[in-house]
């Protein structure tokens, strides 16, 4: 679709232009739309675009929230693992001086 006609069919479903251009630079920046062409710029799917277009953008939006969640508890283990091994490691080596000592 070329560019211009995306922005006035977005125009016409929603009466403001600003909106509508508004609209246009959120799926620019979010990487679900891009520019293909050197002439008349045609508006292209990513492979984003097209998975959120296949899912709805609502359910879209919340399973990347759900992601970037799993993420930040992805970390959070792996700090508390980190610290529950380096615990370990430190009591071990107590124990280990200390049947030393004690023979």
């Amino acid at each position: 679709m070329v560019r211009e006609s995306m922005l006035a069919y977005v125009d016409e479903l929603s009466d403001d232009r600003v909106l509508a251009n508004d609209v246009v630079t959120m799926l620019e920046i979010d990487g679900l739309i891009v520019y293909t062409g050197d002439y008349d710029w045609r508006v292209q799917l990513t492979d984003k675009g097209c998975k959120a277009a296949q899912m709805g953008l609502a359910r879209y939006l919340k399973r990347q929230k759900l992601m970037e969640k799993l993420k930040e508890y992805k970390l959070f283990v792996g700090i508390a693992s980190a610290t529950v091994s380096f615990v370990s490691m430190l009591i071990t080596l107590a124990l280990t001086i200390y049947n030393a000592v004690k023979l």
